[in-house]
């Protein structure tokens, strides 16, 4: 290619830049100056291609996790007022979507409850920290999917390994998977006490 050549090129693609940047001045300043219009245009284009933008959103949500659920906890506790309200409204269908997602992902449903239900337990008892389900399931996978203390592909739950009675926090670090039956017989025992015990109930001559 010439240097002539070249320079044509370079010459071609300042003018598609400064044109570009043209129109996105224009565009910001037609904004600023109709919000309105602006604001009723990006509701349309949005009913327009509702699919498409939900699924751009949930790809989105699940590349960022973590910063999603961050920028969502922000946004309750700023607009507590408002989301309070729109649950009053539409409680039914807040009840449906609930119903539907429980009917369609049981065990995850199951488990997002119990997480649920360990934080709210855990801020009643003034226990530090908490937890998400995300890292309840990483936790998991660390033992195999399988029951900390017998070892059983059964239905997992968060269990403390020093109990919140007891003064336990409810950080990750304090929690491993365990199954219904080993939750409930390990009561306000810790790890090494429950372990203990199981050791002594399946060795009795030692």
């Amino acid at each position: 290619m010439t240097t002539k050549q070249t320079l044509i090129d370079e010459s071609k693609a300042v003018k598609v830049l400064v044109e570009k940047l043209k129109g996105e001045a224009l565009t910001k300043d037609y904004g600023l100056r109709h919000p309105k219009e602006r604001a009723e245009y990006r509701r349309n284009r949005y009913l327009n291609n509702r699919e498409y933008y939900k699924k751009q959103t949930q790809h989105w949500r699940t590349v960022n996790r973590d910063r999603a659920r961050k920028q969502f906890q922000e946004y309750a506790r700023t607009h507590s007022e408002e989301l309070r309200a729109y649950r009053q409204a539409h409680r039914e269908q807040i009840y449906q979507s609930i119903l539907k997602y429980q009917q369609r992902y049981p065990e995850r449903f199951r488990q997002i409850h119990l997480t649920a239900s360990r934080n709210h337990t855990a801020r009643k008892n003034k226990a530090e920290g908490s937890f998400t389900e995300i890292e309840f399931q990483a936790k998991c996978k660390e033992y195999d999917n399988r029951c900390a203390y017998c070892g059983t592909l059964k239905p997992l739950e968060a269990d403390h390994m020093v109990p919140l009675v007891r003064g336990g926090t409810n950080t990750i670090d304090n929690i491993i998977p365990a199954c219904k039956s080993c939750n409930c017989a390990k009561g306000t025992l810790t790890y090494e006490e429950y372990i203990t015990r199981l050791h002594k109930e399946a060795n009795p001559n030692e």
